[in-house]
């Protein structure tokens, strides 16, 4: 939950983000990020190199399309209350089905 968090306010912030997955749930988080429009298309740790690194990097820094992206991303997930909704769904559950 602190991750989602922590997402929600870089996103907010339009943060741009380069993810290079090296594990568990990385590579689906990297794509979410790509297909969001909020970064560019995740660097597989073992294709990492100077070239890629400096591109990703390069189209954070000039793709408005992708800070305009982030900066709605930010401000639909600055109204969502997830912890708030979590605690709802945790003791619905809770109250029927035990």
């Amino acid at each position: 939950m602190v991750e989602q968090e922590q997402r929600q306010q870089d996103f907010g912030q339009a943060y741009l983000h380069i993810v290079v997955p090296f594990g568990v749930d990385q590579p689906y988080w990297g794509e979410c990020v790509y297909r969001l429009g909020v970064g560019p298309k995740p660097i597989p740790r073992n294709k990492l190199n100077v070239k890629r690194l400096s591109s990703a990097i390069l189209q954070v820094m000039t793709d408005q399309k992708l800070r305009n992206n982030a900066l709605i991303l930010g401000k639909r997930l600055s109204v969502e209350d997830g912890v708030g909704n979590a605690i709802g769904i945790i003791e619905h559950l809770s109250r029927h089905h035990y």
